[in-house]
């Protein structure tokens, strides 16, 4: 008996083991918090499954840098994409608010749009207060553009990001620092820049 069962009897131990392997698989996977990514959003969804499914069918060392790889490019793509702005107006003038950032990925298409916005004559002034970054390549577009609409100012959060535009090319008397309504910003900056420059100009005695 033992002899006529042996080719079924010897695949046990490895039944039992994939069994194993199965169940612990089954305890790794949390189904539940993948429902819960698909119904947030279904294309994020569909990549922790493939990824999922990666792991189980291949291996580790490729569905994690698969996963990882097409995520940064769901994030870049988005980040290409996103264009938060809006027009606000203040009774006889008009504010271009950038809620984006400002980076070589999103330079081309936030430029056309502001063009698209400064055709409006009562826009003058461009609001960067609550956009989240700004690098070399959106400080210089930004500058460039502004040439053609001296009368236009830009708004900023923070000292930091006056100098990026300036040393981009954008005269700083075009550039204020939001302040809180109550202290001048941009006046008490100037003033910190002209004490540095006076203690600069001072002589130095041995």
């Amino acid at each position: 008996f033992i002899v006529i069962l042996f080719p079924l009897v010897s695949m046990l131990p490895l039944v039992a083991l994939a069994a194993v392997l199965m169940l612990t698989a089954k305890r790794l996977i949390e189904t539940e918090e993948i429902r819960r990514i698909f119904r947030i959003d279904r294309t994020e969804g569909f990549l922790v499954l493939m990824t999922t499914i990666l792991t189980v069918t291949i291996d580790l060392t490729v569905s994690v840098p698969v996963g990882v790889g097409l995520m940064l490019l769901m994030a870049i793509r988005r980040m290409v994409n996103e264009k938060h702005m809006d027009i606000v107006d203040y009774g006889n003038r008009s504010v271009i608010m950038v809620g984006s950032s400002m980076t070589f990925l999103t330079g081309a298409t936030l430029k056309d749009e502001i063009i698209r916005h400064l055709a409006n004559p009562r826009v003058s002034e461009i609001d960067l207060a609550k956009s989240p970054s700004l690098d070399a390549s959106g400080a210089m577009m930004l500058a460039e553009l502004l040439k053609a609409y001296p009368d236009v100012r830009v708004t900023v959060a923070s000292s930091k990001r006056m100098d990026q535009l300036r040393h981009a090319g954008l005269p700083a008397e075009k550039i204020t620092i939001q302040g809180n309504g109550v202290v001048d910003m941009p006046s008490v900056y100037q003033g910190i820049q002209n004490l540095a420059a006076s203690k600069e100009a001072l002589p130095s005695y041995p």
